[in-house]
């Protein structure tokens, strides 16, 4: 039980514990006055079948005020799980998000975007209604069987026995399955997730399958995929639908027995009727649990999915101890800027040959003994290809990690403070990552700015808008900083997209800027435009200027090489 996924995950949801305790008490309640009303109205009407009497009035007083307990009861039952359910899910997607803010991006290449944004979707929504209904059902039906056995005793010692045997074969009935259904619950959610993975890359991919007219081939495969997918579902279907037929038979059986014993006399006619419908209330909801049981796997495997993206290892810098990152005064203890940085004796480890099935082996990506960059200075950072440039500036946003090594963060005064123990969010603020592919989101202009800064007013977007050479006058930006630009700016042309995603850098005030490979799509004169809208900065701003294109390296103060022994001057 203690690497059980669906109990490993209780921790994470500890603080929903009492309302889930609450929701399973509501819902003992419903189930009792369900089997009550049921016993009371099948003897009233057997009493007047068979003995010609009419009801008492106690009796109709009694069903009354049990059909009321069960109306204020059923709705109160919705509104607590339905409340519950959705704290759950906050409390697992805030726990998955965690995970993923520590190990996202991951140099494991087997790491699929795809396939973790259906874990923080899917997933999450199916444990959300296994932990806020589920496990509530399964403590209700558990306590309603031992209270109705202790009264069918009462009845009948037969009875009494008859209730509490058929709900351990029910429930061994659901357990069973649920071994026997893991593999193929398994098999149905690999082909489910395959058919995610491949519809996410074929989105992100969509300009290249209508260039290169791949659209039969996607279809083709995607086609294969769902049909992959429908037959492994198929086959859990058709598993589940065995089982409910196991679960009808040993009900009728039980009834069945209820009959045999109105025939040997041990219950008198008029009891038969409220016997049997009172067994078979008993056992309506401890059949929908073993049916939950024989369904556990998909949950399961959910539940080891979210596991393993709120385990993921950490990739980026943790965030630094107060101690550490603030002063007695609690100002961030970081240097003013602009920022300078100096990488000493840093190494970075890439592991490689998982996917080929080969021994995995760590291959050193990255070697810089020593890299000094001044406060305000522009610098070019060159190399060929697979020399560590991107996993350099991957390592300066803090998004990775060095395994050896130091890098050190310093400004004009000369105050030096190791990267890792900036506070994360200065960090986060001050250094600024344009990729030669930074996403623009679907939304306003406005919208897309204020990621970088989402405290920033107009004027200070439209300065940064300015700064990085967007102009927002004619028939472009009909509404200015409220045009929609499309998702990933799909009515922007490359150049616009570039000056966008630097205009969003610069509004976060940064003071060190690293622009990976931003021209490297752009033609000249828009390259020109956006370097001369760089240089425009001054050095108020540090830059970094990861690029192969001449022209944008000669247009910074000095150029760094790294190679595979590491980087040098140039």
């Amino acid at each position: 039980m203690k690497n059980e996924p669906l109990i490993s995950l209780l921790p994470y949801l500890r603080g929903e514990r009492n309302m889930v305790v609450w929701t399973a008490a509501v819902g003992l309640i419903n189930h009792a006055a369900l089997v009550a009303q049921s016993v009371l109205l099948a003897w009233v009407v057997s009493r007047a079948v068979i003995d010609g009497d009419a009801p008492p009035l106690p009796a109709i007083v009694a069903l009354g005020g049990i059909v009321l307990v069960r109306m204020v009861a059923t709705w109160h039952e919705m509104d607590v799980s339905h409340a519950v359910a959705y704290r759950i899910l906050a409390a697992l997607r805030v726990a998955l998000f965690d995970g993923f803010a520590r190990g996202v991006p991951s140099r494991d290449r087997s790491q699929h975007t795809g396939r973790l944004a259906s874990t923080a979707m899917a997933d999450v929504e199916r444990l959300e209604f296994f932990y806020a209904h589920t496990t509530a059902q399964l403590a209700s039906a558990a306590v309603l069987v031992v209270a109705g056995t202790a009264a069918a005793f009462i009845v009948d010692p037969l009875l009494g026995l008859a209730v509490p045997v058929a709900s351990l074969l029910l429930l061994a009935s659901g357990m069973r399955a649920a071994a026997a259904g893991d593999a193929l619950g398994a098999e149905a959610q690999r082909a489910r997730e395959s058919v995610g993975a491949q519809t996410v890359d074929v989105l992100g991919g969509s300009r290249e399958v209508i260039s290169y007219q791949l659209g039969e081939h996607v279809i083709s495969r995607l086609v294969g995929a769902g049909e992959t997918a429908d037959e492994a579902r198929t086959r859990v279907d058709r598993h589940e639908l065995g089982l409910q037929q196991i679960r009808e038979l040993t009900i009728l059986v039980v009834v069945v027995g209820v009959l045999l014993l109105a025939a040997r006399g041990s219950l008198a006619p008029v009891d038969v009727a409220p016997a049997a419908v009172g067994v078979l209330a008993l056992l309506a909801p401890v059949a929908s649990a073993a049916a939950s049981l024989s369904q556990v796997y998909p949950h399961r495997q959910s539940a080891r999915r979210v596991l393993e993206g709120i385990g993921l290892p950490a990739e980026g810098l943790e965030p630094a101890p107060r101690s550490h990152a603030e002063d007695a005064a609690g100002s961030p203890a970081a240097p003013s800027g602009p920022w300078g940085c100096t990488l000493r004796d840093v190494r970075f480890t890439y592991t490689r040959g998982a996917e080929a099935g080969d021994a995995e082996q760590a291959i050193d990506d990255l070697v810089c003994p020593l890299v000094e960059i001044d406060p305000g200075e522009h610098v070019a950072l060159t190399g060929p290809s697979g020399s560590g440039k991107t996993t350099l500036v991957r390592m300066l946003a803090g998004l990775w990690a060095p395994d050896a090594g130091s890098i050190q963060i310093y400004g004009a005064q000369g105050l030096r403070i190791p990267l890792a123990e900036l506070p994360s969010q200065t960090r986060c603020q001050r250094i600024a990552v344009v990729d030669q592919d930074a996403p623009l989101f679907h939304g306003t202009l406005r919208e897309n700015l204020l990621l970088g800064n989402p405290q920033a007013e107009d004027p200070a977007l439209l300065a940064a808008l300015a700064a990085a050479g967007v102009d927002l006058t004619g028939d472009r930006w009909p509404d200015g900083l409220g045009t929609r630009i499309g998702e990933s700016g799909t009515s922007l042309s490359g150049g616009q997209r570039a000056r966008v995603a630097l205009a969003r850098a610069l509004a976060q005030d940064p003071w060190l800027l690293i622009l990976d490979e931003t021209t490297a799509s752009l033609d000249p004169q828009t390259e020109d435009e956006v370097i001369r809208s760089v240089r425009s900065l001054g050095r108020s701003v540090t830059v970094i200027a990861v690029s192969h294109r001449s022209s944008t390296i000669e247009a910074m103060d000095r150029r760094i090489a790294l190679g595979t022994d590491g980087a040098h001057p140039a």
